[in-house]
């Protein structure tokens, strides 16, 4: 046997998975909900300040459409506008901006952005008396892409086929989350961890994101499909632009 084809064969074992983009958040960190803190202190002694996840349950993402575009929710606008401290003309123009953004495909329900550039501006320029706000991208692993496509058909108003492999950002760590209308749940919307596997003890960071292994995420994935929310869970690589 060559030594060229034993070197083949170690980089194929060793070769990554093929990860491809699905879009990016502006995402305010949240409190831990009361029902999660007592499930951590009780059965696994995990610690975090907030959690930052994709799932609209758990976190507040930007722009709030509620407050800036969609019809009948005039309420909603002046406490949005009331939240943002920005001057009239410029809440306006903001609005004008997510109008621009979703009509044109490059925004969605959810408030998922298809391009950073786009999620970067709107950030500095429009949310910027909101000091905590995240951006993070998603990416999924090729194999999960039919699956993806699936769930969100007939849902999505921006482009839904993940197509770029290309990776920006900061490794955070890994989330589980499923398509389910509107947008994503997380395993924390039912505190899904105690289904995880006990023989791979779960690590997070300083904001719920998972630390383990992506092979164990994996594992995690499938231990909770069917249980909590009825979607289907999927693991989520996390990357983050302004930690």
């Amino acid at each position: 046997m060559s030594e060229i084809y034993l070197e083949n064969a170690a980089k194929q074992a060793n070769k990554q998975p093929d990860f491809l983009n699905f879009g990016h958040y502006v995402i305010e960190p949240a409190p831990i909900p009361e029902y999660l803190m007592r499930f951590w202190v009780g059965h696994m002694g995990l610690k975090c300040g907030k959690l930052l996840t994709a799932s609209i349950c758990i976190c507040n993402m930007h722009p709030l459409l509620e407050g800036s575009f969609w019809i009948d929710h005039k309420e909603d606008q002046r406490k949005y506008h009331r939240a943002l401290k920005l001057p009239n003309e410029e809440f306006s123009g903001m609005k004008e901006t997510v109008e621009q953004l979703f009509n044109g495909g490059k925004l969605d329900i959810d408030s998922r952005f298809v391009c950073l550039s786009d999620a970067v501006f709107f950030r500095e320029k429009y949310l910027q008396n909101l000091p905590d706000l995240k951006i993070i991208s998603i990416y999924l692993e090729d194999v999960f892409r039919d699956e993806l496509l699936k769930d969100c058909a007939d849902w999505l108003n921006a482009p839904a086929a993940p197509d770029s492999s290309r990776i920006e950002g900061k490794f955070l760590g890994y989330d589980l989350l499923g398509w389910s209308i509107s947008g994503f749940h997380s395993h924390y919307c039912n505190a899904l961890m105690e289904y995880f596997p006990k023989n791979l003890s779960l690590k997070i960071n300083e904001f719920g994101i998972i630390q383990n292994k992506y092979e164990e995420v994996k594992a995690y994935a499938k231990a909770v499909m069917g249980k909590g929310e009825p979607v289907n869970w999927l693991p989520f690589a996390v990357y983050g632009h302004n930690f």
